[in-house]
């Protein structure tokens, strides 16, 4: 806000008002000689001097102002004020203090969220392209409701307008694992095959989930955080190939995840969608899913809205029980 120079000059303001009074005097004093000159006596000449210089105070504190030390002395004394009347009144300056406190982290809080969310660009592939896909309960009014595996399977197949469309569960799992050490809890999800590759995220090690991996009978497998890497596995350039037991399960780890991505945030473990013969995931009406598509080229917001909705309208009418009305 302030320049090197105009801090130099506060710093050693005594001297600048020194060179302020001798420049004033030093043009007091030429007035009067020229007056003098010009054939006055000493006294009318100083008096005339004065009186073409006005008021010499005023005239002192416009230079300081106009060098900018007439401001800063005056926010100094301000602060000084301020100072000693916080000291005399400690409750009252307790209760500033902790309101100042309460409201800048409370600032810091909410500028740190606002970041994240929305300044801060995702760090995925094309993010623009990305939008979350949610049914809608006509009959209820909910606007934002999961969807079941057998619905996304159907979206996969028929939609025109996605190049992908991936899931995940809408709640993240607390799952114990365990390896080289005790037992850890550890935050898991289960994800579609194409979730990395539809958010255009490989991993830093290893390899990606493929459609093999999510088939009936596939052998588990898994891929960690960046942040698990490091903690539990003390970041071995070898742990692909190695085995986890995740909640009595084995799983061979397959990848590591680069170490800024964090989605769902603060997920350190994902495994594919297996599908069995029977459960939840043949159930079309047990909606627990969030889905994610990855919009086409050349394909408008609208026109995929338009075309979900015609998929929508097909699925409640070949399945009225469990979709009529969504």
């Amino acid at each position: 806000m302030f320049s090197k120079n105009f801090w130099q000059r506060f710093l050693k303001k005594d001297e600048v008002h020194q060179e302020i009074d001798e420049e004033l005097q030093f043009h007091l004093e030429m007035r009067i000689k020229d007056n003098i000159v010009a054939g006055m006596t000493a006294e009318e000449a100083k008096a005339d001097a004065i009186r073409r210089f006005g008021n010499l105070q005023k005239v002192k504190s416009d230079c300081r102002e106009a060098k900018g030390i007439e401001m800063i002395e005056n926010f100094y004394q301000d602060l000084r004020y301020g100072l000693r009347m916080l000291a005399s009144k400690p409750s009252f300056t307790f209760v500033a203090i902790l309101a100042l406190a309460l409201g800048i982290g409370a600032t810091s809080a909410i500028f740190s969220i606002v970041n994240n969310v929305i300044l801060r660009p995702l760090p995925f592939k094309a993010q623009e392209d990305l939008v979350m896909l949610w049914e809608t309960n006509l009959t209820t009014g909910h606007e934002q409701v999961e969807t079941s595996y057998p619905n996304f399977l159907d979206w996969q197949k028929q939609n025109q307008v996605f190049e992908q469309v991936a899931v995940l569960p809408s709640v993240n799992f607390d799952w114990t694992m365990t390896g080289r050490e005790e037992p850890q809890q550890v935050v898991g999800v289960f994800t579609s095959a194409n979730f990395f590759s539809l958010l255009g995220v490989s991993p830093a090690l290893g390899r990606d989930f493929t459609p093999e991996d999510e088939r009936q009978g596939a052998a588990p497998v898994t891929i960690i955080s960046h942040g698990l890497w490091q903690r539990q596995f003390g970041a071995d350039p070898n742990i692909i190939g190695q085995k986890l037991t995740v909640e009595g399960e084995p799983m061979t780890v397959i990848g590591v995840m680069p170490r800024e991505f964090d989605f769902p945030s603060g997920v350190e473990l994902w495994s594919p969608l297996t599908p069995s013969p029977d459960g939840w995931m043949q159930q079309r009406d047990f909606r627990v899913l969030r889905a994610i598509g990855r919009i086409k080229a050349g394909t408008s917001f609208n026109q995929a809205q338009v075309g979900m909705n015609t998929i929508a309208e097909r699925l409640g009418q070949e399945y009225p029980k469990e979709n009529k009305g969504f």
